[in-house]
């Protein structure tokens, strides 16, 4: 089920990407700026569980502190920067950065990092490719 719902969250990107790609838009609806949105939630969601992890397990890193920061740097971007897509990237690798540690520290399952890893690049793809070519 967990691999279904984190496989179900890349599908948005890829959509988004593909419409923005194809100038797909109506009054009501702008695919580049839902794609900036559902990064910011997904950032944020993905950001939130590091606090919960944090709670829950002891970690060698203070992910309080990781994810707090990761979560302003995003909320900025989305708020004051054009090319928030090259913000985002670099917090969605930093965030893998930190699953990786967890899981080579036991925190996380070896099932989540890699599921996590293939929607990472998913995700990041989408959002250069944004970058790029929209």
């Amino acid at each position: 089920m967990a691999a279904l719902l984190i496989c179900a969250g890349a599908a948005p990107f890829i959509l988004l990407t593909a419409m923005a790609s194809y100038n797909v838009e109506y009054s009501y609806f702008k695919p580049g700026v839902a794609l900036k949105s559902y990064s910011l939630a997904i950032g944020s969601f993905v950001c939130g569980s590091h606090w919960g992890i944090y709670l829950a397990k002891s970690s060698p890193i203070n992910l309080l502190v990781t994810s707090n920061i990761c979560t302003l740097i995003l909320w900025i971007a989305f708020l004051y920067s054009e090319n928030y897509e090259l913000f985002f990237s670099v917090i969605f690798l930093l965030l893998l950065l930190v699953d990786f540690i967890l899981n080579k520290s036991n925190i996380v399952l070896g099932g989540y990092f890699k599921y996590r890893s293939i929607i990472t690049l998913i995700v990041v793809l989408c959002l250069v490719f944004n970058l790029i070519f929209n």
